[in-house]
């Protein structure tokens, strides 16, 4: 009898036992779900490595009878090992960890792939690309860096293939001189640059307006008797003016200082100066070197 008895407790027992797990198990597969972004940091990877690749965040769905929107996305942590990490590419799982009564469903993704290279450190120099030109009428000088090095971080690999850190300027449309401090354009990849961002100053001018006339040569005086002007020709035939669009605008040519003949019975070949006109702030060239031909008059006794 007491053997008896002590079955009939097992099976009790029993059958307490699979209508708990039976509660268990529906309730979970009943309970609600949401998912939630978790960042994702890797762990354990030795200092003198580096590794890229990896995403910034996953996602998580998570279960549980609680309510889920007590637990904000920092309440759950996401991680990849690298403690053993080797140079070279890895696929490795994620790892989360969720507060107690909160079951992690899946994770998306749930492996990632790593690469994983030395770290290694270089100086390099700021390469100022221009974009734009300044205004009509302005000049751009050369660009100044401040400071000109800055301290690149990351995969040696990477490194490797870098001779300069770029940085760049718009000068589209100014007519002053440029002063910004601007960032520098190496960014992912496990590169940090320091300092991130420099100081670049870009000198900026206005031009003078130029003008390009012809020469008129001046003549004083004739031919001696019996002679006569063949032809008169300047080299350059015209010279380059330089001033304000005002003092420009009404200039159509430029004059010599007047040659004078003095009764020649030959040619006349002299360099003259030229006269600048009123306002004019240059010419270039300001001498020109005059030719003139003088000829006999045909029919005419010598």
């Amino acid at each position: 009898m007491k053997a008896r008895r002590d079955d009939y407790w097992i099976m009790l027992g029993s059958l307490f036992m699979a209508v708990l797990l039976w509660v268990y198990v529906t309730g979970v597969q009943a309970a609600p779900e949401r998912s939630v972004t978790v960042a994702l940091r890797p762990v354990g990877l030795p200092p003198s490595l580096v590794a890229t690749g990896l995403p910034k965040r996953v996602d998580v769905r998570i279960q549980g009878q609680i309510d889920l929107n007590l637990f904000p996305d920092q309440a759950f942590s996401a991680v990849v090992d690298l403690s053993g990490a080797k140079q070279g590419t890895d696929v490795l799982p994620v790892q989360v960890s969720s507060p107690f009564g909160v079951k992690v469903v899946q994770v998306i993704p749930a492996q990632v792939t790593v690469s994983v290279d030395r770290l290694a450190q270089e100086r390099l120099p700021v390469r100022v690309k221009v974009q734009g030109v300044a205004s009509a009428g302005y000049r751009a000088g050369t660009p100044v860096v401040d400071p000109a090095l800055v301290d690149v971080r990351g995969p040696a690999s990477v490194l490797a293939a870098l001779s300069s850190v770029p940085v760049t300027v718009d000068l589209a449309g100014t007519g002053k001189p440029l002063d910004e401090r601007l960032p520098v354009e190496l960014s992912g990849g496990g590169i940090t640059v320091t300092p991130d961002q420099v100081e670049v100053r870009v000198p900026v001018v206005q031009e003078s307006p130029v003008k390009s006339v012809p020469v008129v040569v001046q003549v004083q005086g004739a031919p001696a008797s019996g002679y006569q002007i063949g032809g008169i020709k300047a080299n350059p035939a015209t010279v380059t003016l330089y001033g304000s669009p005002q003092q420009l605008a009404g200039v159509t040519f430029i004059n010599t200082l007047p040659v004078s003949l003095g009764n020649y019975t030959h040619d006349l070949v002299e360099e003259v100066p030229l006269v600048l006109p009123a306002g004019v702030g240059r010419v270039s060239p300001n001498k020109v070197a005059v030719t003139v031909q003088v000829t006999p008059v045909q029919g005419h006794a010598q």
